[in-house]
């Protein structure tokens, strides 16, 4: 959203002040006329003294109009030390500014202090208006599906409230937090209030399409359980009104071996403070292929999630949610027919993310805490046979950290780099569904998809992506991935930490804005644990 910048004209007309990010501000001015002198000051926003004005004046005290969010003392305090003095109207002029700067440095950014017409002379008690910026009325337009008292309710609870004054944050604060919300998109306009030194409010809603949807192919799967794939999804936006999201996903592997993966998800608002619901349920089939077809190795899984999480909005640049989870998961492998593991996990998960944007890019950053309940809630027991690791004593008693640190940051008009750092530690051996993985498009170029886990590990990358044709529709991408992990009790013979490095070139093209085709040529950086190299490739229809 833009910036703009307004500066006070002369009293008795509209004086316009300069606004924070994303809020065009108009506020009215009124004409102050408390004397009717020959020596008054007459005109600009301060007064404007006339030449029987120009010389010093003692006055008796200052009369301050119009605050009600400090007192007179506090404010008095501010200029005492320059009203025992005598002082020019130049003088008068700073002292206005004075205070004006002690509302503005506590967030009060629409306050003014201005020199009402008034008599100018030895004695008399100097008169300054306070305009605090006092909200008006609340005009909501554009909205058909999303009501007005949601709006509202969430400006009220960011520090708006009728007849009082607010500052630039308490409304970018607001509008971050609808923002927040899925299928609308605000922003909002400052114009004189009908009632004297008040300022309306008015805001735009933009009303997403209540149905998105996605159609993707790709060969980011896995030799084994089929590298091709079709990924559809599809997203209810503000179904409900109340701006919530109902998110379906799915995926299904083509060639060799058979995969397949189900996602429904679901979250709403449940308060006007930043407070979501969320609950999720997947499951899927995994099916080896090619040469271990015989053995006829098959995985299933299924899992649930309910959530909650609250937003707090430190600027409109700057976010923080806070989050809590119960999930589970059920993971199960067999061969010939013949259960070989069982895992079943369920835990607490706590987190917190942040998103900070600036001038030059994004930065994002999460942390969450994974907590195992052991057998609690039809978790596996402690030391279970059946445990995918048995060999290890993994269980369901475990607790590990998760981490991804990423940075967007623009160099120029035509470079963007993303360097990325995302992994986990872990306090205890962990079953399969629970390790840290590496290799394949979504971690290390140049190496088969998960091709070496471990419980502890990390992917470390950086991409740059040049603009071509002077537009982001068409860009050229350079990547380099590097991955770890670390394993706390291997298995006889197996090395007890892995690591593997990969490099590639790529291209992405949007001809429609609905289409995005890419290609990539990834390549291994030392040991190789599969293929000299691999080509990537994805079409992504989105409507």
């Amino acid at each position: 959203m833009p910036f703009v910048h307004l500066l006070a004209p002369k009293l008795g007309v509209m004086a316009l002040f300069c606004c924070s990010v994303g809020v065009a501000c108009l506020l009215g001015d009124p004409s102050y006329a408390l004397a009717d002198d020959k020596s008054a000051i007459n005109g600009d926003g301060r007064g404007a003294p006339n030449q029987e004005t120009t010389l010093a004046v003692r006055f008796s005290g200052v009369e301050l109009i119009g605050n009600s969010l400090y007192s007179d003392q506090r404010l008095t305090r501010l200029i005492a030390s320059d009203m025992a003095k005598p002082l020019t109207f130049t003088d008068v002029q700073a002292l206005a500014a004075r205070i004006e700067t002690y509302y503005r440095k506590n967030g009060y950014d629409l306050a003014r202090v201005i020199v009402p017409e008034q008599a100018f002379r030895e004695g008399k008690a100097l008169e300054l208006v306070v305009l605090e910026g006092r909200l008006g009325t609340i005009e909501i337009r554009g909205n058909t599906r999303y009501p007005d008292r949601y709006i509202i309710d969430t400006l009220e609870t960011s520090g708006l409230e009728r007849t009082r004054a607010f500052s630039l944050g308490d409304v970018e604060r607001g509008l971050a937090l609808i923002n927040r919300r899925s299928g609308v998109e605000v922003s909002s306009t400052l114009r004189p209030g009908e009632v004297q030194g008040a300022t309306d409010l008015v805001v735009d809603v933009d009303e997403q399409s209540r149905i998105t949807g996605a159609l993707e192919a790709n060969n980011y799967g896995s030799e084994n359980s089929g590298k091709y794939r079709l990924v559809p999804a599809l997203s209810l936006l503000n179904a409900t009104g109340h701006g919530d999201q109902l998110d379906i996903l799915g995926m299904k592997s083509l060639g060799d071996g058979d995969a397949y993966f189900g996602y429904l998800g679901y979250e709403t608002p449940i308060n006007a403070e930043g407070t979501k619901a969320h609950v999720y349920g997947f499951s899927g089939n995994v099916a080896i292929g090619q040469d271990f077809r015989v053995l006829e190795i098959e995985g299933d899984s299924e899992g649930w999630g309910v959530g909650l999480s609250h937003d707090v909005v430190v600027s409109s640049q700057s976010i923080v949610n806070v989050g809590a989870w119960l999930e589970g998961q059920d993971l199960e492998q067999s061969m010939l027919g013949i259960t070989t593991s069982k895992d079943r996990v369920r835990k607490v998960r706590l987190g917190v993310s942040i998103d900070s944007t600036d001038l030059q890019g994004r930065t994002l950053l999460s942390l969450d805490v994974h907590q195992g309940l052991g057998d609690r809630l039809g978790g596996m027991d402690d030391d279970a046979l059946l445990s995918s690791r048995s060999y290890a004593r993994a269980d369901n008693d475990f607790t590990k950290l998760t981490f991804d640190l990423a940075r967007l940051q623009r160099l120029n008009e035509r470079w963007l780099v993303v360097p990325r750092l995302y992994g986990q530690y872990a306090f205890d051996s962990l079953v399969a569904g629970e390790q840290w993985a590496v290799g394949g498009f979504h971690s290390v170029l140049g190496h088969p998809a998960s091709a070496f886990s471990g419980d502890s590990g990390y992917t470390a990358s950086v991409e740059g992506r040049y603009s071509l044709l002077g537009e982001d529709r068409y860009q050229l991408i350079v990547r380099a991935d590097h991955g770890r992990v670390f394993v706390r009790q291997p298995y006889l013979g197996q090395a007890d930490d892995r690591d593997i490095s990969g490099a590639g070139l790529g291209l992405r093209a949007q001809p429609w804005e609905s289409l995005e085709l890419r290609v990539d040529y990834g390549v291994p950086i030392g040991s190789e644990t599969g293929d000299d190299a691999y080509w990537y490739g994805q079409a992504s229809y989105r409507f």
